[in-house]
């Protein structure tokens, strides 16, 4: 008796719908990730410790 263990049959491919998904989640997560680090950087570099016209340093 001979059985065919043949498990990747040609016929049957897998979608590549879930590794584009994760691919497009992934790249989400890295441009927002990017983008609040910018944001954090330029708000405490270029906004935060300014001085009033009364000279003390204002967050």
């Amino acid at each position: 008796m001979t059985t065919n263990l043949n498990i990747d049959a040609p016929d049957k491919r897998e979608s590549t719908w879930p590794r584009i998904a994760q691919l497009v989640l992934v790249i989400t997560f890295v441009v927002a990730v990017y983008l609040l680090g910018l944001s954090m950087v330029h708000h405490r570099f270029f906004q935060g410790g300014r001085i009033d016209r009364y000279g003390h340093v204002r967050q």
